[in-house]
């Protein structure tokens, strides 16, 4: 008998047809504030919510089409071009100039927002955690499990951004997300700016 090959038959679903991805970076090691503002400037972003985490950015630059003086030099260009196919993005970071607290991030087409989140696990009291810390309870072992385990010394601080898009450059969106965490001079600088002004570094 006539059999007929499968090819024609099968309908590409979304994400086949128009490119649509999706990836999570994730980092141990925070941003600095004005990098990662230029950052969001990239994105496809009308209006931002400025939130407190920006107050010491001066007004005026918060403007996004203020942010490059209005010349966009090639690498710039290449820059939005790359942050342009994203289409959504949330998840949390972690900000130097906000070492106890974790930010989250939303971008939802034009709209950008950064908020408060709440502290970080580890920069909160062992006594105000579930179960109060106790090591054998399931919600502390399932706290840990975010903890670095790698001797940073950080705890469950992080960036985990989940980015959904339409044609990404996944390794050139990285390269970006990277250009904007601390140096490891900046680390060591704000590390010693930490311990100076933490009473106590609760785990």
């Amino acid at each position: 008998g006539h059999t007929h090959g499968h090819t024609h038959s099968h309908a590409p679903n979304a994400a086949e047809k128009y490119g649509i991805g999706t990836f999570v970076y994730s980092r141990r090691r925070p941003f600095h504030p004005q990098r990662l503002l230029d950052l969001v400037a990239l994105l496809p972003v009308k209006n931002a919510t400025r939130q407190s985490w920006l107050d010491h950015v001066p007004a005026e630059k918060w403007d996004l089409g203020n942010l490059f003086d209005g010349k966009l030099n090639p690498s710039m260009d290449q820059g939005l071009r790359t942050m342009h196919t994203v289409v959504r993005s949330k998840g949390f970071v972690w900000v130097s100039s906000q070492w106890q607290n974790a930010l989250y991030w939303s971008q939802a087409g034009a709209h950008f927002e950064l908020s408060p989140l709440g502290m970080w696990w580890a920069a909160t009291k062992l006594s105000a955690w579930p179960d109060g810390g106790d090591q054998n309870s399931d919600e502390v072992g399932q706290i840990l499990q975010e903890f670095d385990v790698s001797g940073g010394g950080h705890g469950d601080r992080r960036q985990e951004i989940v980015f959904i898009g339409v044609g990404m450059d996944r390794g050139r969106i990285e390269a970006l997300l990277d250009a904007c965490l601390l140096t490891d001079e900046e680390m060591r600088l704000a590390e010693e700016r930490t311990k100076e002004t933490l009473r106590e570094d609760p785990v």
